[in-house]
């Protein structure tokens, strides 16, 4: 065979090399790239303006769960509503000490009453027989005399007698107005007495009242045995 045939022959060979590798990529090379296109789209979707807005609203609704911190406002609710408890705490063991006075007072005056009749003749005895302390007697005169001004019963109530000697006190009260007189007013002086420090240096004491008046003895010796005073 001569060399050009020979050269022919080779050139013919890579024409159908090349040919064919044309015919490979044309037939499977399309394919294959729809393959990948499709894949692709089908991974990666494209952000509309409804998928961001759906994917905030899931951010805030999980950024909701988190606890809120407290606020100034809420601090200062919780410190008055405190103050405003040990207000009422405060006011109510006030009014409960009070209380506690007031029954012991009535306790004592109940105790009294039992021997109302006698504990009133012994004590108008032992005032008719004492000799008057002047100490005791001015000073505690002009106790009752000032009680009726700091009580606000001045307008109603006046001191028609009363007299202390050493151990014993005869107190006399008259209403202002006899015919605009309350029953109730005898009890809330008698209250309100009861209420002054001074007055606690009273042991016993009893009380006689009408419309018209309004009569104590008290002393502050009185003995369980009202014989004993004598």
């Amino acid at each position: 065979m001569k060399i050009k045939d020979i050269a022919l022959l080779f050139a013919g060979i890579l024409i159908g090399f090349s040919t064919r590798g044309l015919i490979s990529d044309t037939l499977f090379g399309q394919s294959t790239s729809e393959q990948v296109s499709s894949v692709t789209t089908k991974t990666l979707e494209p952000l509309t303006h409804e998928t961001v807005r759906q994917r905030s609203a899931q951010s805030k609704a999980a950024m909701n769960i988190v606890a809120q911190p407290v606020n100034q406002a809420t601090i200062l609710e919780l410190n008055e509503a405190r103050e405003t408890e040990k207000d009422t705490v405060f006011r109510l063991e006030k009014e409960n000490a009070r209380l506690l006075a007031e029954l012991a007072n009535l306790q004592s005056e109940i105790n009294a009453n039992s021997t109302m009749p006698e504990m009133a003749e012994q004590l108008r005895n032992i005032f008719i027989q004492e000799n008057r302390d002047p100490v005791f007697a001015d000073e505690t005169e002009m106790q009752v005399k000032d009680f009726i001004y700091q009580f606000g019963f001045s307008d109603r109530v006046e001191v028609k007698q009363v007299g202390c000697k050493t151990s014993v006190c005869e107190i006399h009260f008259v209403p202002k107005e006899s015919d605009e007189f309350d029953s109730k007013l005898w009890r809330e002086l008698s209250d309100k007495l009861h209420e002054t420090p001074w007055w606690k240096k009273f042991q016993a004491m009893t009380s006689r009242s009408t419309d018209e008046q309004l009569v104590i003895l008290a002393t502050t010796q009185w003995q369980t045995t009202p014989q004993e005073t004598q």
